[in-house]
C-alpha cells in the first residue's frame, strides 16, 4: 500500500514539474531574491522575540529593519512576476 502512495505521489510531483505554468515557477523556487528576503525578514523577527535583553530602542530598529525587508521582497516578488508575464506574451 505504501509502495502505491509513493508511486502515485511521485507521479502527481512529477506531473506537476513538468506542466507547471511558467508565472508560477517563482512561487516554488526557495532561492529566489524575494523568497530570500522575506527569509531574513522572519528570522529578523524571530530574533527580535527570543533576544528578552533588547533595549526598546533595539526592537524599534530591528522591527523597522523587518519591515523595510519585507516591502523589499513584496516589490521584487512584483517585478519578477511582470516580467514573467512580458516574457509569456
Amino acid at each position: 500500500m505504501h509502495q502505491g502512495a509513493i508511486k502515485n505521489a511521485t507521479d502527481i510531483a512529477a506531473a506537476l514539474k513538468r506542466d507547471q505554468p511558467k508565472h508560477l515557477s517563482l512561487v516554488d523556487d526557495p532561492n529566489s531574491k524575494w523568497a530570500v528576503l522575506t527569509k531574513q525578514a522572519h528570522r529578523i523577527y524571530q530574533y527580535r522575540l527570543t533576544q528578552h535583553n533588547l533595549s526598546s530602542k533595539d526592537k524599534e530598529a530591528l522591527m523597522l529593519a523587518r519591515n523595510e525587508l519585507l516591502a523589499l521582497a513584496k516589490s521584487l516578488k512584483a517585478m519578477s512576476a511582470v516580467q514573467n508575464t512580458i516574457i509569456e506574451d
